[in-house]
């Protein structure tokens, strides 16, 4: 009988010593996948509760060796039962907290549509470039301020386009990924801004028509060259990053290498 007791304190002492070592593996590669996002209070939850080492329990265990062999099968099934609902307790909670980490730093990839509207906005910019640059050359020359008019006019074409196509970009802004998103906000700042300076030199020449080389239009020229010059390379500068980052996730899935993300 006392050979039977030693035994079965034995195979406890075994099994309380493995859980404890369980436990506290899980608990260190828990807190290395998560950091301080597990709380210590429900690992703690994983404690395994030590066996009664008081007397009268050791007494028991030596009055019938049939009583003991059912109480210790009993207390052997309730502790592996404990053992294995903390460590689903346990398992559960990484579950919801990778679920959760994920899903926090799941990134919109790049939207297809943008980027081609993003392209069409670059062309109309680099055209509206174009026509303040040759607008600014009539400064030096004895261009009728009919000329003028018409040039300003071709200049608010591309503008007005780049209207309809920051619309477009606006509308579909929650489909893109952090930088289209990005290069959309600043597309409908710079347009904004175009768009006033525009207004403002057409209504200047239609109430000074006759004063084309005064300072005043001369300023309100030289300005609308500078801005749509600064709106083409930024819309410019965007699209190719796009081109740059396209060949480079091509490569990336060529070589099987790992995604560097869509934001910027």
């Amino acid at each position: 009988m006392a050979n039977w007791s030693a035994f079965v304190l034995a195979f406890f002492g075994r099994i309380e010593a493995a859980s404890r070592k369980i436990c506290q593996r899980i608990k260190t590669v828990t807190l290395k996948m998560f950091g301080h996002c597990v709380p210590v209070l429900l690992l703690a939850s994983l404690s395994i509760n030590t066996l009664p080492g008081d007397a009268s329990w050791l007494s028991t265990c030596f009055r019938g060796g049939r009583a003991l062999r059912d109480a210790s099968t009993e207390r052997v099934t309730m502790k592996i039962q404990s053992m294995f609902r903390n460590l689903s307790g346990l398992a559960a909670l990484a579950l919801a907290l990778t679920a959760g980490s994920l899903a926090g730093s799941a990134q919109t990839s790049d939207s297809e549509k943008i980027s081609d509207l993003l392209s069409q906005a670059k062309t109309q910019a680099v055209l509206a470039q174009d026509d303040a640059a040759t607008l600014e050359s009539y400064l030096g020359s004895d261009m009728s301020s009919r000329s003028h008019a018409r040039r300003l006019e071709q200049i608010k074409e591309h503008i007005n386009e780049l209207g309809h196509l920051n619309k477009q970009l606006s509308d579909s802004r929650a489909e893109g990924s952090a930088w289209q998103q990005k290069a959309i906000d600043q597309t409908d700042v710079s347009l904004t801004e175009m768009a006033d300076l525009l207004t403002a030199t057409i209504n200047h020449l239609n109430d000074n028509s006759t004063r084309v080389q005064m300072q005043p239009y001369r300023d309100y020229v030289r300005a609308n060259r500078e801005l749509t010059e600064k709106l083409a390379r930024m819309i410019s500068d965007f699209v190719d990053y796009d081109n740059a980052k396209s060949k480079a996730d091509a490569l990336e899935q060529k070589l099987e290498l790992p995604a560097t993300g869509n934001g910027v």
